[in-house]
């Protein structure tokens, strides 16, 4: 189906609360996530950008237009944004060592707020609003409602993501080419980037990643320690690395390129980042 993009009104319904506002733009991921360098952008149907290729360009990082301020800057930005970005700089400290480390380091954290940053981010990724989406209106609500426990059919998986790209896609399912490797079943969302990708996916099937789902509670302050398995940036058991679109590969290598089936207007929205060098050398100096 061929769908024309119209710009995102600046007073429209707010991703989140559903609540027809005055819109704000909101990073996807979020500037702790190492979303707030110019960057060169490519929606996906367009390909990964190259140096010498068309690509818009972004100034401050991936922003979308589609939260209200009260969303935005209260519920994510002041609520939870800053235990995603403490996650996010252990992990990175982790990854960027130079320290032989064990296989699993696990890092205290208040996961109840991590996952509806998480949630609340990858919720901002898309240029409309969407009502007629069950799954999106399962995680409005929990990312609203302190005491709600994440739907009890979708997990939140994550892996160390070793890539100096960007990747966002909502909304679509994945069917690989072979079985060489495991994929997420059902309907999923990915946001990849330094040094973490998540993965939203309405089935359980974990492909060998831990779900954050899994340890959720009611109490929004409970800190558990979640393992982070340093290895999880390869395929398991082997030494290797899963592509950095994984798992909405869009290669023809031997990584298993996929069939995507999913709403035009979802894949339009959704984006391809490449940083410059000298970005890529901020990222990986970055005191974190």
């Amino acid at each position: 189906m061929y769908y024309r993009k119209e710009k995102r009104k600046e007073y429209d319904f707010c991703n989140i609360c559903g609540k027809q506002r005055q819109l704000t733009w909101d990073h996807v991921p979020p500037k702790c996530c190492n979303n707030h360098y110019a960057i060169k952008t490519n929606s996906w149907m367009d390909g990964i950008p190259r140096e010498t290729s068309y690509g818009k360009n972004y100034q401050n990082g991936i922003k979308y237009r589609s939260l209200c301020e009260e969303c935005n800057n209260k519920l994510l930005g002041a609520n939870y944004d800053k235990t995603l970005e403490e996650f996010t700089n252990q992990v990175a400290r982790i990854m960027l060592s130079s320290i032989i480390l064990p296989p699993v380091i696990k890092i205290s954290v208040q996961v109840n707020k991590l996952c509806r940053a998480i949630c609340g981010h990858i919720l901002a990724a898309k240029n409309f609003y969407d009502n007629e989406c069950l799954t999106e209106n399962k995680l409005r609500k929990y990312v609203l409602c302190e005491e709600e426990l994440p739907p009890y059919n979708m997990s939140l998986l994550y892996w160390t993501y070793p890539y100096s790209t960007i990747a966002i896609m909502r909304d679509i399912c994945v069917y690989p080419n072979y079985n060489k490797y495991e994929f997420p079943k059902g309907v999923i969302s990915i946001m990849n980037a330094f040094p973490v990708a998540y993965i939203i996916s309405t089935d359980k099937e974990k492909c060998g990643l831990f779900d954050l789902f899994s340890i959720c509670s009611k109490d929004i302050n409970e800190i558990i320690e979640v393992p982070v398995d340093c290895s999880s940036c390869y395929f398991p058991e082997t030494k290797h690395l899963r592509p950095f679109a994984w798992p909405c590969n869009i290669s023809d290598d031997e990584d298993g390129a996929v069939f995507m089936l999913g709403v035009d207007k979802c894949m339009d929205d959704s984006k391809l980042a490449r940083h410059s060098v000298e970005n890529i050398n901020k990222i990986r100096s970055k005191k974190y």
